[in-house]
């Protein structure tokens, strides 16, 4: 769920094709000052035998090799109105069906759903100068999360969690709160939603990212301050939920545009 390249994609692409923004505000938003790669990739997504083959959309021609700003105008061509961010994670899929997408957006933590004609886009590479999109095709369905439910649920399962892990006097809970709290609201800055979204979805993003941050630092030390094998599973099975609901509350926040009236 590191990174939220597909979110930021997701909500500014959506207010671009409802013509509340312009394509120069979606690049500057999503890419800052990295240029962009698309591609396509053509393997067909899985299908019930008893379904007919589908036609896949073809954004970025075989072999080819195309801009995010002509991706975006060939989601405008074809009438797209929006686009759905999902964050996959052990268990939950986020909404993409079985097929090619499955794998790279399992690994990237984060992509870009459009259901309405049957596509996947997730970031596959990112270094200093570039980012690097890659469209697959995909029976994935949009999973609406509210802003006020992801808030509440989150919550509780923070609560829940910290709980857990005091009972357990799970030590590395606690030393870098302060840093790694700080380091979050510094970075989600630069994950401002369009103007449209409420300001409600902004204030989840900023908690979701903070918790976010937490976990990716207390993955980096498995055991953690437990003590013993029981208190590092126990550790665990409090944290697992705290991931899913981080990922439906970056979910609410990122999809959180209103729809076209």
């Amino acid at each position: 769920m590191s990174g939220s390249t597909a979110g930021l994609l997701a909500a500014w692409a959506s207010a671009y094709l409802q013509e509340q923004v312009s394509l120069d505000d979606v690049l500057d938003r999503v890419l800052g000052h990295k240029r962009s790669v698309v591609l396509q990739a053509g393997a067909p997504a899985d299908r019930a035998p008893w379904e007919e083959p589908g036609q896949t959309v073809e954004l970025v021609p075989a072999g080819q090799v195309a801009t995010l700003g002509e991706l975006l105008l060939g989601l405008r061509r074809l009438e797209v109105d929006r686009l759905h961010a999902c964050f996959p994670i052990a268990g939950d899929a986020g909404g993409i069906g079985p097929g090619p997408a499955l794998a790279p957006a399992y690994d990237a933590g984060n992509a870009a759903i459009v259901p309405d004609i049957g596509l996947v886009i997730v970031p596959t590479g990112e270094d200093d100068a570039q980012i690097e999109l890659t469209v697959y095709p995909s029976r994935a369905t949009a999973q609406y999360v509210s802003v006020g439910e992801a808030a509440m649920e989150l919550t509780e399962a923070l609560h829940r969690s910290t709980s857990i892990l005091t009972d357990l006097d799970v030590a590395s809970w606690n030393p870098r709160l302060g840093r790694v709290s700080r380091k979050a609201l510094d970075e989600v800055a630069a994950h401002e939603l369009p103007a449209e979204c409420p300001p409600r979805a902004t204030h989840l993003l900023v908690r979701a990212h903070q918790i976010e941050t937490l976990l990716a630092t207390a993955a980096i030390d498995p055991g953690g301050g437990s003590v013993n094998s029981y208190e590092a599973r126990a550790r665990d099975a409090a944290l697992a939920p705290l991931r899913r609901h981080v990922a439906r509350a970056l979910t609410a926040a990122y999809n959180s545009l209103p729809y076209a009236t």
